[in-house]
């Protein structure tokens, strides 16, 4: 289903004009939605180009130095290879709902998940860490995501077994009208929310493989990801690495869809669990007053986790 002007909604150019096609085909946009209110979700930033300054994905705040992401807006395939957007090239913009406002900071380095993979249908290990080469400061309006537990495999198990016709909220910006060309413009300044519900695995997949079953996926729990279709709108290309949020916690980001507003074909977010375990040497600073939740501090969360590894770029 697609949205004519009153629908608001995200659409990105990840690198160059002949890279377009590509990026149409991975990257997620809300359509639909209303604007999010001033720190409400002071943990989410758009990651834009420098020349010229345009917004191309969503981000979370882990700590006044990294930013969470999904991988695919940190680069791209050829073949075996993954070549990474040179850090120079990305800004970082957080502490407010507009985009041209609110602390912007340069980008140090961006390490994608080792395991980060482009599949035949959607991504697995859709997580990208943005080291800034200058801190946040933190604030009202710009704080580390809230999470449901300290501990990484128990915030598995309380979001796996809330996957369950959950009430939540994707949050992005972007663009606000759908033109002759099939495709969208007028990027929105402010912060968008849509209200989308969270199905379980079972569901998720029978939706994925209605015909034509292109969309098919069968492993949505191996690949640590849930679904989630929206209310009155979708989730499509441009909100990649924003946050879904359920209960003012962040469960996951936005990974990738089978198709944008085309109910009821979901779309898929990766679990946010998955993305906190990282290597040491991932982390350039530990911040021992992040606001993950009350009394839970970055250093508690971090200094337990079992290590996966990530390749840096």
């Amino acid at each position: 289903m697609i949205y004519s002007g009153k629908g608001l909604c995200i659409i990105i150019v990840l690198f160059e004009i002949s890279l377009y096609p590509y990026v149409r085909s991975a990257l997620p946009k809300v359509v639909g939605g209303i604007p999010a209110k001033e720190d409400e979700f002071p943990y989410v930033v758009s990651l834009q180009y420098t020349l010229p300054r345009k917004h191309f994905c969503g981000g979370i705040i882990l700590d006044v130095s990294h930013v969470l992401t999904a991988c695919h807006c940190c680069g791209m395939f050829r073949g075996q290879r993954f070549d990474t957007i040179p850090p120079r090239k990305v800004v970082v913009v957080g502490g407010d709902v507009h985009l041209r406002k609110g602390q912007m900071r340069p980008v140090l380095r961006l390490t994608i998940h080792k395991k980060c993979g482009e599949l035949a249908i959607g991504w697995t290990y859709d997580y990208c860490l943005v080291t800034l080469a200058q801190r946040f400061l933190y604030g009202t309006a710009l704080k580390s995501i809230p999470l449901v537990s300290p501990d990484i495999e128990q915030q598995k198990e309380i979001i796996y077994n809330f996957a369950d016709k959950t009430d939540c909220w994707a949050v992005g910006w972007g663009q606000q009208t759908f033109n002759s060309s099939d495709d969208y413009e007028n990027t929105s300044d402010v912060l968008i929310k849509l209200g989308v519900v969270v199905l379980p695995w079972k569901e998720c997949e029978t939706r994925l493989c209605f015909v034509p079953k292109t969309r098919c996926v069968l492993n949505l729990r191996e690949r640590a990801q849930i679904c989630a279709v929206g209310k009155t709108g979708d989730v499509c290309k441009g909100d990649s690495g924003g946050p879904i949020v359920c209960n003012g916690f962040v469960y996951g980001i936005v990974s990738w869809g089978p198709a944008c507003g085309e109910l009821p074909f979901p779309s898929v977010f990766s679990v946010v669990s998955e993305g906190l375990q990282w290597p040491h040497d991932a982390w350039l600073t530990v911040l021992t007053n992040a606001n993950w939740v009350p009394g839970y501090s970055l250093s508690n969360i971090l200094l337990p986790l079992s290590i996966v590894y990530f390749q840096l770029y």
